[in-house]
């Protein structure tokens, strides 16, 4: 489940854990917009603070052209963690 987005990544919630390091795969589909298709790098790993339990927060750095979400989202979203 998607929980935030910014211009750099991602935080996601996962029922398990990624291994710190691992190089993800990822389509968002933005409402309105298309389907992108996202490759981004895991960056942290720790267990959910606002998600049930059981469940872990894991951030995601977007890496390579993802131009398309940079687009999408603007510095201000970007700090304010836009959720969808």
């Amino acid at each position: 489940m998607l929980c935030n987005v910014s211009e750099d990544g991602l935080l996601l919630s996962l029922r398990q854990p990624l291994p710190l390091g691992s190089r993800v795969s990822l389509t968002m589909r933005p409402p309105g917009a298309p389907a992108l298709g996202l490759e981004g790098e895991v960056v942290r790993v720790t267990p959910a603070t606002t998600s049930p339990a059981g469940r872990f927060d894991v951030g995601v750095r977007l890496v390579g052209e993802n131009a398309e979400l940079r687009h999408m989202v603007s510095p201000a979203e970007s700090r304010a963690a836009r959720s969808w």
